[in-house]
């Protein structure tokens, strides 16, 4: 893996040094993006098979002029080496489903996807960079759920102090896209049916209040502030691994196997942390080592395994 890694790095390097591959860009949002990005062309067919650390942005056929933003080339080299740092058996999911990572701007969420007309194993993963940029994604990200308020602060922990946090992020990014493509794909498979239906739909006190991120691309207002200590009680009481998993079924399935990489494959950290005026008052951990999170657990190694088969 380690060699792998090296090897897309240096073979990155050497073509930009060359004058290749095209400086990326960034695509302005729209909520239609996605969908013209994947409309059937005879150059996907080709783009689907450049290999993994090449599919960064789209091919230059398709490439879109208008309101293009120059992307940091630092930024494009994390994310292909996050791509060639891919966890098995994520690495060959993502060979065989994603045909490009297509980076976008002003965009109301931090990433999205699409499947290919025509091609319906196949997906686009788009990234807003803007959020990209952020210090603490996490943090930011699960704030958004709820109204600001003084003196409440959140704060996120993903890398260990050894890593780079940024590559660290882009690899959760990308599994936890990856996983909405592969919900798509296996659409009919027994073991995913058996896991959204262990916690949905949702009966708890607070369903009718749902958790929503960036809840302005749906036209909502956050959640008032009060409901931040019970939904994060209910999230530490229950089989959800996230606050990102108590959303929607479909958010539950792509953070679950996003945190039970990053963590349990990984041995990373993924904790967030609550203070109000200056006390801790709430802490978040992915729960795949309490028994809370057993029964998704064992569907998701089983999954797992069978991916690995593919």
């Amino acid at each position: 893996m380690r060699a792998r890694w090296l090897a897309a790095a240096l073979t990155w390097l050497c073509a930009s040094a060359c004058g290749e591959p095209a400086p990326q860009v960034s695509l302005p949002y729209d909520p239609e993006l996605s969908r013209r990005l994947a409309k059937a062309s005879p150059q996907w067919s080709s783009a689907c098979e450049r290999a993994p650390e090449e599919r960064v942005g789209l091919p230059a056929g398709l490439q879109p002029r208008a309101q293009q933003r120059a992307v940091d080339p630092a930024l494009t080299a994390d994310l292909v080496q996050a791509i060639a740092a891919l966890h098995e058996p994520f690495e060959r999911l993502f060979q065989r489903h994603v045909c490009a990572v297509v980076l976008m701007h002003d965009a109301p969420m931090t990433g999205t996807l699409t499947v290919l007309d025509g091609a319906s194993e196949r997906g686009i993963i788009l990234l807003n960079v803007d959020k990209l940029l952020s210090g603490d994604w996490l943090a930011l990200k699960e704030a958004t759920a709820f109204a600001a308020t003084p003196g409440l602060v959140l704060r996120g922990t993903m890398a260990r102090p050894d890593e780079h946090p940024r590559r660290v992020l882009l690899e959760f990014l990308l599994v936890h896209e990856l996983a909405h493509v592969l919900e798509i794909v296996h659409s009919s498979d027994p073991l995913i049916a058996a896991f959204l239906e262990l916690s949905w739909p949702r009966h708890d006190g607070l369903a009718q209040a749902p958790l929503v991120h960036y809840p302005s691309r749906l036209g909502r207002e956050p959640l008032p502030q009060e409901l931040l200590e019970p939904y994060y009680d209910l999230i530490a009481s229950s089989a959800f691994t996230s606050p990102a998993a108590i959303a929607n079924a479909r958010e539950d399935f792509a953070d679950s196997v996003a945190t039970f990489m990053h963590t349990m494959q990984r041995g990373r950290p993924y904790q967030l942390d609550v203070y109000r005026q200056g006390r801790h008052v709430r802490q978040l951990r992915a729960c795949w080592d309490e028994a809370r999170c057993a029964e998704k657990r064992r569907l998701l190694e089983r999954l797992l395994e069978q991916w690995r088969k593919e």
